[in-house]
């Protein structure tokens, strides 16, 4: 019987088409060629720099009934670069791509026995289905990540390694690179900007005249309200300024 299945890829993301990920829906990871009472999840290698991202250690192959799939022995937090730089050597880790496949009731029965206050939350939704009973259970629900709630503690999960394009454009230094942003090449986004000896900037004006003199390697993007300059190779940082924005009360800017 083939039961439903879920295949979630994040919308801040950009991977490759998704004509390259159907068939991986269709075959490698649809129901039933994973064992019932398995949850999947998909991660991808990335370079080292890539080090703002949450990493698994793989252990041993699931079996030739599911080739190419591997059991996640942990989950490792967000390494420094010298920690990621021996992950990818190591060949026994892999990058969050934060995409899941899994079936509908595994992961409900997951939840149950590892999140219950979050299955209860949705308990009514299930039992009847409406727009506004997932509201209120959405507000009901505690605020918790599905890594958390389920996958670091659940002994079904496995992965299968990916090598496809993909980005989480998680930073400005990630959507830089998107847009083509390099050493010595800079990238407008809209509006005007006056770049003058400055490569390797990512600018995005709002309305202003916005000049770059013999500057490299910088995040400059204007909003109604405010202003950010921030070197891009820093980008990641940036949950630093929302902390110390919010603590002098400047809940308008977030």
């Amino acid at each position: 019987m083939n039961l439903p299945a879920l295949f979630q890829l994040p919308q801040d993301r950009d991977a490759a088409p998704w004509a390259v990920w159907r068939p991986l829906g269709a075959t490698r990871l649809q129901v039933p060629v994973l064992a019932p009472a398995d949850v999947a999840r998909v991660w991808s290698r990335l370079d080292a720099a890539a080090a703002t991202w949450r990493a698994v250690e793989v252990g041993a192959r699931v079996g030739r009934a599911h080739a190419g799939l591997y059991r996640v022995t942990r989950f490792c937090e967000k390494p420094p670069l010298a920690r990621a730089r021996r992950f990818v050597a190591s060949g026994r880790h892999l990058w969050n791509a934060g995409i899941f496949v899994w079936r509908a009731d595994r992961i409900l029965e997951e939840l149950a026995r590892h999140a219950p206050a979050l299955s209860r939350a949705f308990a009514p939704w299930r039992r009847r289905a409406s727009a506004a009973a997932l509201a209120r259970a959405y507000r009901r629900a505690p605020k918790l990540p599905i890594d958390k709630a389920v996958l670091e503690r659940s002994d079904q999960v496995w992965t299968l390694p990916l090598r496809q394009r993909w980005s989480d454009v998680g930073s400005w230094a990630s959507l830089a690179s998107e847009l083509g942003v390099r050493p010595g090449r800079s990238r407008v986004v809209q509006g005007e900007a006056l770049l003058l000896d400055a490569g390797g900037n990512l600018v995005w004006p709002s309305g202003r005249q916005v000049v770059l003199l013999g500057v490299e390697g910088l995040a400059v993007i204007e909003s109604a309200d405010a202003l950010l300059v921030a070197r891009l190779d820093r980008s990641a940082e940036l949950r630093r300024v929302v902390e110390e924005l919010r603590a002098r009360g400047r809940r308008d800017l977030l």
